[in-house]
């Protein structure tokens, strides 16, 4: 059977090196911009939704950990957290569904981050419209977090439809986003997190269309990619020669499955 060392000639020394940080996971290895992309977009108070969509699933979810890993870091709530499983709306998701599924991830924090329960009507407020008298009725559901009717809120204190939100943005990762349309709407109106981002196929991103940003998953940066596979190869004991790093990073650019199985390999023994 084939293997992805085949062409390749093997070395007599056994190579050994100790686990490797999960920020150089190889998966992420040419994924700066990705990732810059994602990190750039976080913006508290500011609801945005991001499409991150790839042919690779494997990839995709190596950048979803390490976005999840970063947000947290920077003092976010994330929705699913790491042990939660996946959240995912499929065709037949009821609002009753994934509102039951939210509170399940979130617990009693889940209210400051919902304008309204579903088959409850949002709440309102009458305000008198400034230099003209007039009286309007707005529906709080649509005030985003970190901003009231009059403008965006001037304290660190984000306002929700159940009133001053004390709790931290909310970074939520949907796995697969494909309801019908009533959903989608309520989904927008109501669900007041901070930053949205949808994991998807290349088959799904018109589905999800409006979105604030559509990252494309391609080919890792070619550049990239060998500086990190050379760097690699350059903490093994024996290090891998010039010819080896170059040889072994032409065979798993681009091949996701073929690059996890030659790293793991490699650090093994050869």
């Amino acid at each position: 059977m084939a293997t992805p060392l085949d062409g390749i000639g093997p070395r007599s020394e056994v190579a050994t090196m100790s686990p490797a940080p999960v920020s150089e996971e190889p998966l992420l290895w040419g994924r700066e911009r990705e990732l810059a992309e994602l990190e750039s977009a976080m913006s508290p108070g500011k609801p945005t939704r991001i499409v991150l969509a790839g042919q690779h699933r494997m990839v995709i979810a190596a950048l979803v950990r390490a976005f999840r890993a970063h947000a947290l870091e920077s003092g976010w709530s994330v929705a699913p957290a790491d042990g939660q499983g996946e959240l995912s709306v499929p065709l037949d998701t009821s609002e009753e569904r994934f509102w039951k599924r939210f509170h399940d991830l979130l617990g009693d924090s889940a209210d400051a981050y919902m304008a309204a329960p579903p088959n409850q009507s949002p709440l309102k407020e009458t305000r008198r419209l400034p230099g003209t008298g007039a009286i309007e009725t707005q529906n709080l559901e649509r005030v985003t977090p970190g901003a009231t009717p009059e403008g965006p809120a001037s304290s660190g204190q984000e306002p929700s439809a159940h009133g001053k939100r004390d709790h931290p943005p909310l970074l939520l990762l949907v796995d697969g986003y494909q309801p019908e349309a009533s959903f989608g709407s309520w989904f927008t109106r109501r669900i007041l997190a901070d930053m949205v981002v949808v994991s998807c196929g290349l088959d799904g991103v018109e589905r999800l269309q409006p979105a604030e940003k559509v990252i494309l998953l391609g080919p890792p940066h070619k550049q990239s990619f060998r500086r990190e596979f050379e760097q690699f190869g350059r903490r093994l004991s024996p290090q891998l020669t010039a010819k080896e790093s170059e040889d072994y990073s032409k065979v798993g650019y681009g091949n996701p499955e073929v690059l996890t199985s030659l790293v793991n390999v490699l650090r093994l023994a050869l």
